[in-house]
């Protein structure tokens, strides 16, 4: 087969690949909105109030929305669903972000560093803070460190409506300019977030500091490139989808929310979430987008 043959059916491969298991993880996360309630309804100790219900009703409806913007508004660019459409581009880096995590535990776990969670005081508690972090996280570390001295730097020769947009979508409005600046904001603002997760009283271990780090340069990335509604979508994946599909596994399998990663349920959605991120990554690696 000539190499211009063997590269055709690669990318096709590759992208039949990406699409089939991009699509499986907008479904994972499209169910995951209702699983959270189940945690709320079978709370014990510290059992909800109706603060909590109305609070999470609150974020519930602001992701639903967030959801329904990216799955049915308007197309991204030109190209496939899988690269075209927020929901789908978010689902992906989703799946390369979870890669990420899962290859930088089993390294640092390899060394003896492991990755400790914070303590908190009910799993109400723990599903509140993983639903607000997402749009609190994505406001202060990317849009304020990321997307206002990009705003800035276009407002040195754009209209200051046009500088505003830049926070929604710096790569659309800024297209190639500032890009150097835009990767030295993500790094550095990468740094600061895997740095803070380890500060304070209550927070993970030191461990977390550098699969926080990649996480936050994976996000200031999809920003940068997609937009704030898909990093926060990656965002919420990654806490919401993520704790309220392994509590949903827990509480199935009578085990607790530690073990449920290792159940057979558990173990299926992670490597789910492995290969569509892998797939994503060679997808990207062998040219269907460059992003």
């Amino acid at each position: 087969m000539r190499p211009s043959a063997a590269r055709g059916a690669a990318l096709r491969a590759s992208g039949a690949a990406h699409t089939v298991l991009v699509a499986a993880l907008v479904g994972l996360m499209l169910a995951s909105l209702p699983l959270g309630a189940q945690i709320l309804l079978g709370a014990g100790p510290g059992a909800p109030d109706p603060w909590d219900w109305a609070f999470m009703a609150a974020l519930w409806a602001s992701y639903a929305a967030m959801a329904g913007i990216a799955l049915l508004g308007p197309r991204a660019g030109r190209g496939s669903w899988a690269w075209a459409n927020p929901m789908a581009t978010a689902a992906g880096w989703f799946g390369v972000l979870i890669a990420a995590s899962v290859a930088i535990e089993a390294v640092q776990s390899s060394q003896g560093i492991e990755i400790v969670p914070p303590e908190y005081a009910s799993d109400v508690e723990r599903l509140e803070s993983a639903t607000l972090a997402p749009i609190v996280e994505e406001l202060a570390f990317r849009v304020l460190l990321v997307g206002a001295p990009l705003a800035a730097f276009c407002a040195r020769r754009a209209p200051p409506a046009r500088a505003l947009r830049v926070l929604l979508h710096p790569h659309a409005w800024l297209g190639g300019r500032g890009a150097r600046l835009a990767v030295a904001l993500v790094l550095a603002s990468a740094a600061l977030f895997g740095a803070l997760h380890t500060v304070g009283d209550g927070s993970w271990s030191a461990g977390k500091a550098t699969q926080a780090g990649v996480a936050g340069a994976i996000l200031g990335w999809a920003y940068y490139r997609h937009g704030i509604l898909v990093a926060i979508l990656v965002h919420w994946a990654t806490n919401y989808a993520v704790l309220s599909v392994l509590q949903s596994v827990a509480a199935a399998a009578n085990v607790g929310l530690g073990a449920a990663s290792s159940h057979p349920a558990g173990a299926a959605v992670e490597v789910l979430l492995v290969a569509s991120g892998a797939a994503t990554a060679a997808a990207l690696a062998l040219g269907h987008r460059h992003s």
